[in-house]
């Protein structure tokens, strides 16, 4: 019967893309985030990390899903 647990590779790859991906969002994110607790409001600076936020969302929900898909023992 051949092994249905995807290789580490796959795994590893899949791990490094996401945070790869994850890195800048949770960036501008925490830079929109701290400027405005400082009291510094800026409209394109919140929007840009507001839109992180939702990003990192969404891409944190797709790698769960995916992550949901691999058989465990």
């Amino acid at each position: 019967m051949a092994d249905a647990h995807p290789g580490a590779g796959r795994v590893f790859l899949a791990l490094l893309l996401f945070l790869l991906l994850a890195a800048p969002l949770a960036y501008f994110a925490w830079g929109g985030l701290s400027h405005l607790l400082a009291g510094q409001w800026n409209p394109g600076e919140f929007a840009l990390g507001a839109g992180s936020v939702v990003v990192f969302a969404v891409l944190a929900s797709l790698f769960k899903r995916w992550l949901d898909t691999l058989p465990t023992d």
